[in-house]
């Protein structure tokens, strides 16, 4: 697959990602589309964009060499607490880790602290991928799930006989 080809599937898989997530918690100091306060068009013509910027940057450790990462995330909460996790992470510097998709389960309820356990797959194949991370700076004005996080990720084998990575990430979540 060309690097071009690769870049078009990776823009794909995270409008699909980011398209089917949606906030675990509504904001009351946010207009509502329901309440007739916005439009579709006008939430289309200021989210749709926000789909395309990155929502994780970071550094990913493999073989003792750091490696600059970009990621975009999205959540699907099942309850309180409790959200289905779809991830995209981009290395541009190419490799067999250049492209990594990640589903997985995460659980926010032991404030400022999260964590979860994912599947990851890239070029160099599937990995269990479990997560911690802390909340920096909740925006609990604006929504009871936003804020800024730093995100620890690991990467280990299948048979659970290989630690591949670690990979440490600052994000932001409006939502």
């Amino acid at each position: 697959m060309t690097t071009r080809a690769k870049g078009l599937a990776c823009l794909a898989l995270v409008g699909l990602a980011t398209a089917a997530a949606r906030p675990a918690h509504a904001s009351g100091h946010m207009p509502s589309i329901t309440e007739g306060d916005l439009t579709a068009d006008e939430v289309l013509a200021v989210g749709a964009p926000l789909f395309l910027i990155p929502s994780e940057a970071g550094a990913r450790i493999i073989d003792g060499r750091g490696q600059f990462v970009l990621g975009w995330s999205g959540q699907l909460p099942i309850r309180e607490h409790h959200h289905i996790v779809l991830g995209l992470t981009l290395d541009p510097s190419g490799g067999s880790h250049e492209v990594e998709a990640r589903v997985g389960y995460r659980y926010g309820g032991l404030a400022p602290l999260f964590g979860g356990l994912g599947a990851a797959l890239d070029g160099a194949g599937v990995t269990w991928s479990p997560e911690l991370g802390i909340n920096l700076l909740p925006w609990q004005e604006l929504s009871k799930s936003g804020g800024v996080h730093l995100l620890v990720r690991g990467e280990i084998a299948p048979a659970l006989n290989q630690f591949r990575a670690v990979t440490f990430l600052l994000g932001w979540t409006i939502l």
